[in-house]
């Protein structure tokens, strides 16, 4: 799948409803620096985990729009949010599995910095501990399935 046919497949979806993200969001799991934040930043965007700004799919196109077209799109993205947020609106992951994970999620959120959990699961092995998470949630690890 290229960096276009992700980009194909998501435009326009930017309206489609994604509680349970918003959700994961809202309770802290957002990149703190770096990477989109840092562009939100530089592009003058508010970031703030409690209205998940900038959304997932801002940092989606984002993310395409910095990229050749062509460009093979693989699985070694960082961010867990914006995963999340592709399984939930791409509907690649059955709703009632990501509602566990982020119930996991909630549950096992430790070593809290005010009302944020820290650190955020993708900083550091954040990304590792996502993917265990849905490992031990979904039985797999998230595999994104969108049309060619």
């Amino acid at each position: 799948m290229t960096i276009e046919q992700v980009y194909n497949f998501f435009i326009g979806k930017e309206q489609v409803p994604c509680p349970l993200t918003n959700r994961l969001v809202g309770i802290g799991y957002q990149q703190k620096a770096g990477g989109y934040v840092k562009r939100a930043q530089k592009e003058g965007l508010k970031v703030d985990y409690t209205k998940n700004s900038p959304s997932q799919y801002w940092h989606l196109m984002t993310f395409c729009s910095i990229r050749p077209e062509q460009e093979k799109f693989t699985k070694t993205i960082q961010c867990g949010e914006l995963i999340f947020w592709m399984a939930e609106v791409s509907g690649s992951v059955p709703t009632d599995a990501l509602e566990q994970l982020v119930d996991a999620i909630a549950e096992n959120a430790i070593g809290y910095d005010g009302d944020r959990p820290a650190p955020s699961m993708t900083e550091g092995t954040g990304t590792k501990r996502f993917n265990v998470f849905v490992s031990m949630q979904l039985g797999t690890a998230l595999n994104l399935t969108m049309p060619d």
